[in-house]
């Protein structure tokens, strides 16, 4: 019988949740859950999932609980980032004041959000296993288990520097699709051999979980970081509009990876568009990009051309092919994600550390 999970993620709308540090709760909450959500239904078996909402819209507290008890879930897991004194950190999960029949779901949903935590920032707080009233578990618990999240605090610099880390928002997913799947006791899909994914025809009847995963392993063979990839699909002006280079082999990325193999004429020996991106993939999209030599800052004040604009795709800058303030804020913005020196400059160190050019 199939489990069911409704994930709930916090705020919305009108309602941004805690912000500090360049960041809101509402945005982050709802990219962890749309991605857990995403991992579940691609990699597990016998499992529905629900979300409260989908997009940036408020929902009531009592309409979430609500829609979850109508839909008859078995596990409600609210998804937070927490907002308090600069100082407050850490990892805490909640779970309602009388519902001692949530206490292993919660446990198993903190365990897998610390250790992923700890593994990003072994400094992280472990704030522990608590309860409280919280309207959402209030108007769920007695029907389903249920569980309140709060893996870090966007209000502290360090939790918010890990926040912004390439990555750490799909260690949150993958923790929380771990603790739900402990907790209902899912299983796994069966995964292809290798010598099952060599030919294109089998890599095109591939369930959409296995595409993601050979998506992945054959951007590593290539000696690119998924990153990267996405990178470059978004400089030679792929759409990847919701997650943009967030390290994980979903949807978006298959699809700008077809379109691309397609505009190009990347294609398998008999004919078929694949979606692998394997050698000439990998050699198409290095083609198809420029030289950045004309982006040496010590040349002119402004660089212009294809060269920027392929820079303002991969950095979500003004597309104009001038490089002017907005391109250098974008391009010190990744810098910053990247943990490499700050200066809004694209010189070599920046160039290998966003494509492995």
């Amino acid at each position: 019988m199939s489990k069911k999970v409704y994930l709930d993620p916090g705020h919305g709308g009108h309602d941004p949740g805690a912000q500090g540090n360049g960041l809101r709760e509402k945005d982050l909450v709802l990219d962890i859950s749309l991605k857990t959500q995403d991992i579940l239904r691609n990699q597990y078996e016998g499992v529905s999932v629900r979300m409260s909402r989908t997009d940036d819209t408020f929902i009531e507290l009592n309409e979430r609980a609500r829609d979850a008890v109508n839909w008859d879930a078995d596990l409600f897991v609210s998804i937070h980032l927490n907002g308090a004194a600069e100082s407050a950190n850490g990892t805490e999960t909640f779970m309602h004041s009388n519902s001692s029949a949530s206490a292993t779901a919660r446990k198993n949903l903190h365990d897998a959000i610390f250790g992923a935590m700890r593994r990003i920032e072994p400094r992280v707080t472990d704030r522990g296993l608590k309860s409280a009233n919280f309207a959402v578990l209030r108007g769920t618990y007695r029907d389903m288990l249920s569980v309140l999240t709060e893996a870090l605090f966007i209000t502290n610099p360090r939790d918010a520097s890990m926040l912004k880390k390439s990555g750490t928002i799909d260690r949150i997913a993958e923790a929380h699709v771990e603790g739900i799947a402990k907790t209902l006791g899912l299983k796994k899909k069966s995964t292809p051999s290798a010598e099952t994914v060599s030919s294109s025809t089998s890599f095109t009847s591939m369930s959409n979980s296995d595409k993601y995963k050979e998506m992945l392993i054959a951007v590593e063979d290539q000696g690119f970081e998924f990153e990267q990839f996405q990178r470059l699909l978004l400089a030679v002006g792929e759409q990847l509009p919701r997650f943009r280079d967030d390290g994980y082999p979903g949807a978006e990325t298959l699809s700008a990876t077809e379109a691309f193999q397609t505009r190009y004429n990347v294609s398998s020996p008999n004919g078929n568009f694949f979606g692998r991106p394997g050698e000439k993939t990998f050699e198409t999209l290095l083609k198809n990009l420029p030289s950045f030599n004309n982006l040496l800052r010590a040349n002119r004040p402004y660089p212009r051309g294809e060269d920027v604009r392929c820079i303002q795709r991969a950095v979500n800058s003004t597309d104009d092919g001038i490089y002017g303030p907005n391109t250098a804020g974008g391009v010190r913005d990744m810098q910053r994600k990247l943990n490499i020196s700050v200066d809004g400059v694209f010189g070599p160190q920046t160039r290998k550390a966003m494509f492995n050019l």
